[in-house]
């Protein structure tokens, strides 16, 4: 009587193991998904450059981006820099305060290096202000590309237009 109870039972344990095995074996086809391709009618840009602070100096470096557009990045500094990765939309939010900016990153006590991907959340310049808060210059190396179509420095200097290029 025993017996006649387990075979069913490991009958079905077998039929189930069966199934999980082939199921594991057979690819299954994933759902069309929509935000994992971008297409853009240009090639996307690249930028490479050194940026040295003299102690107590800041200066701030924005790419012009759409809505939606990505931009890879890294930065590293020979030195702790205080930074800000931030945005300004060309168009502000309705009742947006005089000022309004998007903060991405942010880091008051320093660091010196930073790397990512940015998802431009609005049309407009998205960047980072980094100020050396040490006694000795500082040397920050940035590398981006991304889907950007200009680039401006500011600093106590002024405003500057900076050369970005096309991927070759």
């Amino acid at each position: 009587m025993f017996v006649r109870k387990i075979k069913p039972v490991l009958a079905l344990a077998a039929i189930v193991a069966v199934n999980i095995y082939a199921s594991a074996q057979t690819p299954t086809a994933v759902a069309f998904q929509t935000t994992a391709h971008t297409p853009h009618s240009k090639a996307y840009k690249v930028d490479s450059r050194d940026i040295v602070l003299a102690p107590g100096k800041g200066i701030e470096l924005m790419y012009h981006i759409e809505k939606g557009a990505t931009m890879v990045y890294s930065w590293k500094a020979d030195g702790v820099v205080i930074f800000e990765f931030h945005g300004e939309p060309d168009v502000l939010p309705a009742n947006a305060p005089k000022g309004y900016y998007e903060s991405h990153e942010k880091d008051d006590a320093g660091k010196n290096q930073s790397h990512g991907t940015f998802l431009s959340p609005s049309t407009g310049i998205h960047g980072w202000y980094w100020k050396n808060g040490t006694a000795r210059e500082v040397t920050i190396h940035l590398t981006t590309a991304g889907f950007y179509d200009a680039a401006k420095e500011f600093s106590s200097a002024g405003q500057k237009d900076l050369v970005v290029q096309d991927a070759k």
